[in-house]
């Protein structure tokens, strides 16, 4: 069996270049790019700092080999949104391949420090806005060495910035956009008068001159990236390989290895597949958060694979194989449906606290076809309301969160021997509770539930529960009913309020019942306005008051004034503890 060997070192010049004329692979084995900006940028200063970076292991496919299996190209460019994945890599004809096994995260940060460029997601905007997506580039400063923390060890001052950012002149940057450096090569290593005259014409100080002697040094002439070469051609060989290399430590998550073996054994695409499917359910509504993790896991319940867990062995030739056979009917469509289903009802990322939790619908829907007008048609009313209930109290208790593999057994067990009857909610309640899992809420519970605040996990399906009538056609906000603008606790103490009572209303105003599901155009339109002032329109029409005030649970009082709030708060929490045990299965 031929030995892997050490080869001669080569430069980052010549490495990024390779990847750019697409001489260097990528095996279909290989996960995605997976690396922060920051670890990048300490990637590039341990480089200057002539710290060891790790060696690299390529795989030399000989040309009656490069055709028998999928290769993808190294990513130059990184867009969180339109461009995250790896774009496979057509061979026309038999052809000798470099096909990198171990090194892909650095050499592709080294390629988009180089060569291309970042485009994270802003936070605080939401993931389907394209303006929350900034191409930034790799950029040195030469004005001054990096002013280190307690957290981030570094010397050098790389930092992705957008190309604005990078013009904004002051004595303490001068920024160089990093790809310049391939600039600097002459024939052989660096073209020193090049270097000189960008020194003197920027006018760089001492630092900023070795700065950017070293860069040169390390990215155009020094050989610094070492590596081993592998002959074999036989892929169970390179497989046992990339699990030895990734499968310790942190690396290299369980999901991509299972991915990556997964791939190796499908007919067609595995990745694009699974990826496009997480994509995909990931547009519905607001969007979700869906990942990997829970396209596999869905597969194997989906596919009636009789063991669940989530191990290499039951990623075998046979299951990878009923999977990819069964994937549109019983993988990809009832899942969609599935996510549909929860945006119809006004979950998105952050509310939607347990994927798994969506497995048990995906399995119904598979289970009677997946009909493409489930979440609208008349017909299909009663099981919406069903399944609603289901995603509401499997989220609220937690059914998930502990023996998972036990429980969704268990559940799957139930939906097979409860078909043609509608979703069997009440079944499963009972095969759960031999389980240790209960679906019934005790007053404990409830009370529990009340204490719910503002922007944590639970609070939307409290309030999804306490409204069982909404009509998801619409967009639906999350509203403060006094109006957050009025407990500002300077405001309150102007006013007159006493230390008490300011303590006591900022400990209530953004709980539960002070929250309502307002539809979006309407909460637009309420904003700031006292709770009193903006419902005046509504009272002096009797009937729709009425309706408004049984549909949102607001108590009964002559009035709504902020020094009301205490009142209200009380009387409103009694109204939706009355509501929850109504609509939920309680003990």
């Amino acid at each position: 069996m031929p030995a892997q060997r050490m080869e001669a070192p080569i430069t980052i010049r010549e490495a990024v270049s390779a990847i750019r004329r697409r001489d260097y692979l990528l095996p279909a084995i290989q996960r995605e790019f997976v690396w922060t900006a920051e670890k990048t940028e300490s990637l590039f200063d341990s480089l200057m700092r002539g710290y060891p970076v790790g060696s690299f292991l390529f795989w030399k496919v000989a040309p009656e080999s490069s055709q028998r299996y999928k290769f993808y190209e190294f990513m130059q460019e990184f867009h969180a949104q339109t461009k995250k994945h790896l774009a496979p890599f057509e061979i026309a004809e038999p052809k000798h391949l470099t096909v990198v096994l171990d090194g892909q995260q650095r050499l592709t940060s080294l390629a988009i420090g180089l060569l291309g460029y970042r485009a994270d997601k802003e936070k605080g905007k939401w993931a389907n806005n394209p303006k929350a997506y900034p191409k930034r580039r790799l950029y040195l400063n030469l004005a001054a060495p990096c002013l280190s923390d307690e957290e981030i060890d570094r010397e050098y001052d790389f930092r992705f910035l957008t190309d604005a950012e990078a013009q904004e002149k002051d004595n303490d940057h001068h920024w160089f956009l990093l790809k310049n450096v391939l600039d600097f090569a002459g024939v052989q290593g660096m073209d020193m008068a090049k270097l000189l005259g960008y020194i003197q014409e920027n006018k760089l100080n001492t630092f900023g001159g070795q700065a950017l002697l070293k860069l040169c040094q390390v990215i155009v002439q020094d050989p610094v990236l070492h590596y081993f070469q592998e002959d074999e051609q036989a892929l169970d060989r390179v497989l046992n390989i990339f699990i030895r290399l990734n499968s310790g430590g942190i690396a290299l998550s369980y999901s991509d290895l299972l991915l990556s073996i997964a791939t190796a054994q499908w007919k067609s695409d595995a990745r694009e597949a699974i990826y496009g499917l997480v994509d995909e359910l990931n547009e519905f509504g607001d969007g979700f958060e869906f990942d990997k993790d829970f396209v596999l896991k869905s597969a194997l319940v989906l596919t009636d694979r009789p063991s669940i867990k989530f191990n290499v062995e039951n990623f075998d030739k046979v299951n990878t194989q009923a999977i990819e056979e069964n994937w549109d009917k019983s993988v990809s469509a009832p899942l969609l449906k599935a996510a549909e289903l929860a945006a119809s009802f006004g979950y998105h990322g952050k509310t939607l606290t347990s994927s798994n939790v969506l497995i048990p619908i995906a399995y119904y829907l598979r289970q009677i076809g997946s009909p493409a007008n489930f979440t609208s048609h008349p017909n299909f009313a009663e099981d919406r309301k069903l399944l609603r209930k289901w995603l509401v109290v499997g989220l609220l208790k937690s059914v998930f969160s502990a023996k998972t593999d036990t429980v969704l057994g268990a559940v799957r067990t139930t939906l097979q021997a409860n078909v043609g009857g509608g979703f069997p909610f009440d079944a499963l309640e009972k095969t759960l509770a031999t389980h240790n899992v209960s679906l019934k809420f005790r007053d404990d519970d409830l009370d529990g539930l009340l204490d719910g605040e503002y922007g944590k996990r639970n609070t939307f399906s409290v309030l999804a529960a306490a409204y069982p009538a909404l009509n998801t056609q619409f967009k639906f906000h999350l509203d403060h009913i006094f109006p957050k603008s009025g407990f500002d606790r300077r405001k309150l103490k102007r006013a007159g309020y006493s230390d008490d009572d300011i303590e006591s209303y900022s400990e209530a105003f953004n709980l539960l019942p002070n929250l309502q599901l307002l539809e979006g155009v309407t909460n637009q339109s309420k904003l700031d306005t006292p709770f009193e002032d903006w419902i005046k329109p509504l009272q002096a029409d009797p009937a729709a008051w009425a309706v408004f005030k049984n549909q949102h649970m607001i108590p009964e009082m002559t009035g709504y004034p902020t020094p009301a709030f205490l009142t209200f708060f009380a009387a409103r929490r009694a109204l939706l503890l009355a509501k929850l045990k109504n609509e939920l299965p309680c003990a």
